[in-house]
This record gives C-alpha cells, structure tokens and sequence, in this order.
C-alpha cells in the first residue's frame, strides 16, 4: 500500500528529474561567442582612466571632516527581567541576557567650520572647531580630548612644513584649543625639537 508521504517523495523526485533534463538539454544562446572569440578587457588610457574611476565610486556626502581619534573597546549590555505568576505570589526566577560586542568610536572635527590661527613669538595658537564623535558621550570624549588635539597640531605643523614655515627661523610652537573650551592650554601641544 502507498501512504501519502511516498507518493509527495515519488512526485518531488519526478519533479527534480524533469528540470535537471530540461536544464542539461538546454540550447546555448545563438548570441554567445565561443571562448576564442571573447574580447579582452577594456584597455584604460590616460584620457579614461580617471574617468572610468570616478564612475566606479559610490556617492560621497559634502561634510570634510579631519578624524583626529579613535577609541576600540568592548560594550557589554545587560538586561534582567524578573517572571513571577500568581500575583508575584511565586516567583520563576530571573531571566539575564548580556550582549558584548566591539565598538570603535570616532572623534573628529568639520574641516569647512572656522578655524582661526593666531602668531605670538615663534609659536602658532590654532582655535580648532569643535571635536565631535559620533554616538556621543562627553566623558569618552573628555578621556581623548588630549589625543585629538596632538592630531590637529601634527595637521598644522604638516602644513607649516610645507609652508616652509616650520622648525629654523620659522614658528617652533603650536598650541591647539578646541572651541568649546574656556582656556587655551598652559603648554604647548607641540614642539619644534632641534
């Protein structure tokens, strides 16, 4: 006696055999070139290289930002939920889930916001514009803001190198203050090391 679930495997083995001998007795397309035939790839030149390359990019959003940072740790979540039955009479027990994944967090500042450089002796004074990160939170930002600021002297001082403004008879000195501060820094944030 055939029960039902031998006739669905005999129905779905049939199946599975007529569209394996559909596909291998298939027709190649009349426009499909034999392999000695395919041409090679297109050749670049230097009047499309650079063309055919920006053609390739994805779309860039106007914002220039200057990373200055980054900070790699592990963020744990936890929730807890208590189940009780009965009205809270008995109690089931307590259910935790904790997640931890690798987060990387990235400081920058706009480099189209204002900057303003002043002279003073052989040293430059840059107000930088505000340092941002994205997902926020003041004290990370507080623990990097040292950091970022090395990094935005380091960008001043490779500019006045090509200037050739910096170390000799030009500036030895950069201090870097961030906007959003109060103070300028009482040392400076780079030094010229002859």
């Amino acid at each position: 006696m055939i029960t039902q679930s031998q006739v669905i495997c005999i129905t779905g083995a049939s199946l599975a055999g007529l569209v394996a001998a559909a596909y291998v007795g298939r027709q190649p397309p009349a426009s499909a070139a034999p392999a000695s035939v395919i041409k090679p790839p297109f050749r670049f030149t230097n009047e499309n290289i650079t063309r055919r390359f920006t053609a390739s990019l994805p779309e860039l959003c106007p914002v220039l930002n200057l990373e200055l940072g980054i900070c790699k740790q592990v963020e744990t979540f936890t929730q807890a939920e208590e189940f009780k039955v009965l009205w809270g009479l008995v109690n089931l027990g307590t259910n935790l889930v904790q997640v931890s994944v690798p987060v990387t967090y990235r400081f920058h500042v706009r480099v189209r916001e204002v900057w303003k450089l002043e002279t003073q002796d052989r040293r430059v004074i840059v107000h930088a514009p505000t340092l941002i990160e994205y997902a926020g939170d003041p004290r990370r930002l507080n623990l990097v803001r040292d950091t970022c600021r090395q990094s935005v002297a380091e960008f001043v001082k490779l500019w006045l190198e090509r200037e050739r403004q910096w170390g000799g008879a030009g500036f030895d000195q950069i201090q870097v203050k961030f906007v959003d501060e109060a103070v300028l820094p009482s040392q400076p944030t780079l030094k010229f090391l002859s």
